[in-house]
């Protein structure tokens, strides 16, 4: 869910707007590795020269090592 809170139409959209996120997690020993996808499109808005319609698209991987007990170990 996108809430339009810009202070500043340079800065963002003034539309609300809503769409699917999926997240792939994959985990074996130490290593945690994945991925995250999410898009949001505007519910509203205008078309034309000056739109105010969207569809924003964000795909990000991670890859995370965790190291032995770390500090808090025994």
């Amino acid at each position: 869910m996108q809430i339009p809170t810009v202070s500043d139409k340079t800065l963002g959209s003034n539309i609300w707007g809503a769409g699917p996120t999926a997240v792939l997690v994959y985990t074996k020993g130490p290593w945690v590795a994945g991925a995250l996808a999410n898009s949001v499109w505007s519910m509203g808005g205008t078309s034309g020269k000056a739109h105010t319609h969207y569809n924003n698209f964000l795909t990000q991987y991670f890859v995370n090592y965790n190291f032995g007990e770390g500090q808090w170990g025994h």
